[in-house]
């Protein structure tokens, strides 16, 4: 209940007229709701009357149809609804088809949790990579609409150049506190559009230590985004004007 009123009192903030241009989104984690569709019926009607969108955040693929299943019961109440889509899952090029069927919109991620599905678990970056870039063409292909959500900028320079090819320059989405000079550089040169996903609430860090101990690059991402938090906003502040 606490978590359904933080959310519900979140989505009536997001939806004050003329607060966002009706252009706001909130993510859930559909495993913190405890996968509760009461829940997410009220979410989701109060979401549809205030015009934001709702997106049901990846969570361990052994919760991935319980929380696809709750975004298409939240679309079916009229609220807008995504689904984010780890690109080192297997399954996710299907769920990317059930989404366009069931006209969710979708986001792409690296994704944090492993695939669990034996022979598909991919080792090292470059496979990584090349299954974002992969499900990407895949989204490409169907009648959806879809963001990138990456601080990796040889992947997103790549990501964005196939998007442009593809004739689907989609919406780059980038985490409030990672340095951004040169994703948004990346993203102005491709004509994608920019926004900000915001972590906030408990925990406060958008990724556990442990994650971080096993990704160093992202260690030192987070800490330049600390150290320069200021400076950073400054960026965002001239990229929104500008």
């Amino acid at each position: 209940m606490e978590v359904t009123a933080e959310e519900s009192t979140t989505l009536d903030a997001l939806g004050r007229p003329g607060a966002y241009g009706n252009s706001a989104a909130l993510s859930l984690k559909a495993a913190r709701l405890g996968f509760d569709a009461d829940a997410v019926l009220r979410l989701a009607g109060l979401a549809a009357e205030r015009q934001v969108r709702l997106v049901f955040d990846a969570h361990s693929p052994a919760e991935a149809d319980r929380t696809l299943e709750l975004a298409r019961l939240s679309h079916s109440e009229g609220a807008s609804t995504g689904v984010v889509l780890p690109a080192r899952w297997g399954r996710s090029a299907e769920d990317a088809v059930m989404a366009s069927e069931c006209g969710l919109s979708v986001r792409v991620v690296k994704g944090q949790w492993p695939d669990t599905v034996a022979g598909t678990r991919l080792s090292g970056e470059e496979a990584l990579r090349s299954s974002f870039l992969n499900l990407v063409a895949r989204l490409g292909s169907l009648d959806v609409h879809f963001a990138v959500a990456t601080h990796d900028v040889v992947l997103l320079e790549h990501t964005l150049t196939r998007c442009t090819a593809l004739g689907r320059p989609p919406e780059v989405e980038l985490l409030l506190g990672l340095p951004i000079r040169r994703t948004l550089e990346i993203a102005r040169r491709a004509g994608a559009s920019t926004r900000f996903y915001v972590s906030f609430g408990y925990p406060g860090l958008p990724y556990p230590f442990r994650s971080l101990l096993q990704r160093p690059r992202l260690a030192w991402l987070l800490a330049q985004g600390v150290v320069l938090g200021g400076r950073n906003q400054v960026i965002q502040q001239r990229a929104a004007l500008g």
